[in-house]
Order: C-alpha cells, then sequence, then structure tokens
C-alpha cells in the first residue's frame, strides 16, 4: 500500500512538473461546460470497475460523479474454507459514490492531456462473517461449502484519487490510463486502471485549447 501512494504521489508530481497548463480563460475563447462518460477496470488491492461522469469547464477544471464497485478475497475466511464448483470464495464488496473536483494540464501534444482529480465517496462495505462450518453427506462430485456465513454490510465515507492521463483520440471518444484509490476506514481499495471515454471529450478537432 506505501509503495503504491508512493508511486501515486510521484505520478502527480511528474504531471505537474511536465505538463503545459492549459490556456487560461483571457487567452482561450469562451466555452460551454462539455461532459463525457468514462468507464475503466481497475486491478491492484481488488478488482474493480467503475464509471464516472465528467464536466469540463473554463477549460481547466473538472467535476465528476463516480460509482464504483470493487471485491477482492475476504480476509475473514477460514483457511481451510472449501471453495464452490469454479474455485470461488466469499468476497468482501465495497460499492461507493463519489463527487470529485479537479485540474488539467495540457502537454504539447492536441491529443494527450494529464488529469489529477480528488474528493469524496461513500458507500458500503460488505463482509462475510460468522462462519460456520458444516458437514455434508452423499455428494458424489461436489456437496457445497464446508461453511455457512452471513454478509455483515457497514456504510462508510471515503477519499476518492483519481490522476489519469488521457489519449483524446477523436473529438468524442479516447482512454485513459491512471491511478485510482478510494481511502475509507474498512476497506481501503487502490490500484491502477484503464478505461475509455465517450461524449464531448474536447472542442476542436485538433486542439481542445482553441
Amino acid at each position: 500500500m506505501r509503495s503504491f501512494l508512493f508511486a501515486l504521489s510521484l505520478m502527480c508530481g511528474t504531471t505537474c512538473a511536465n505538463a503545459q497548463t492549459g490556456t487560461s480563460t483571457s487567452e482561450a475563447k469562451p466555452r460551454y461546460p462539455y461532459v463525457y462518460l468514462e468507464t475503466a477496470l481497475s486491478l491492484g488491492t481488488h478488482q474493480s470497475a467503475y464509471s464516472d461522469l465528467n464536466m469540463i469547464f473554463h477549460n481547466n477544471y473538472i467535476l465528476s460523479l463516480y460509482y464504483l464497485n470493487c471485491g477482492r478475497n475476504s480476509p475473514t475466511v477460514p483457511k481451510d474454507y472449501g471453495s464452490d464448483l469454479l474455485g470461488f470464495k466469499p468476497l468482501q464488496i465495497v460499492s461507493m459514490s463519489g463527487l470529485t473536483f479537479g485540474k488539467l494540464f495540457y502537454s504539447k501534444s492536441p491529443l494527450i492531456r494529464y488529469v489529477l482529480k480528488g474528493g469524496i465517496s461513500l458507500g458500503t462495505v460488505s463482509t462475510p462473517e460468522n462462519f460456520v462450518k458444516v458437514y455434508h453427506t452423499g455428494g458424489w462430485f461436489w456437496s457445497g461449502p464446508n461453511y455457512e456465513f452471513t454478509n455483515h454490510k457497514e456504510f462508510t465515507p471515503g477519499i476518492l484519487l483519481n490522476p489519469e492521463i488521457e489519449f483524446t483520440l477523436g473529438r468524442y471518444f479516447g482512454f485513459t490510463f491512471g491511478g485510482f484509490a478510494d481511502l475509507n476506514p474498512i476497506s481501503t481499495v487502490a490500484g491502477f486502471d484503464l478505461g475509455l471515454i465517450f461524449g464531448k471529450v474536447r472542442n476542436h478537432r485538433t486542439d481542445y485549447r482553441q
């Protein structure tokens, strides 16, 4: 976890140091806010999928609404748990909604921009618990898991961090790569993501700053 946060901070620092800030509102023509959707998969502490609705305004600022769903093998599962027929074990599920605000930094290429976003989240963490061992009789091939359990759901707040590089290949589509983290007190999610963006991703065919 510490190594991921170090990499995340290094990425943010490199982005700010190397990126060229977009033209100011006094230098650029006024633009209406434009909106696009991102869907992404993330690998790290959890296997995650999330979607966010983004609005860019004044060419340099971005506001995003998030929904994410993440899962991992629960740390509460007994070591002698017999998995199901496909080898899956009970999962700890993190479901969060969030709001972030951030800033865009533009590279020299009109097709690449850097996005630094952070904000708050609120949602639930569902954890399997109260494992009770059961003994099955019969069942020549597979008789079922050897434990019964219940799922305990807790509400929790969190902090969202999402620095990304966006590759706007067209006016209405592109893809992203970056880091993603939801820091909550129950089950912190952290990883690297790869996603697609659809909608009005930039304002001009060659340069969204014009």
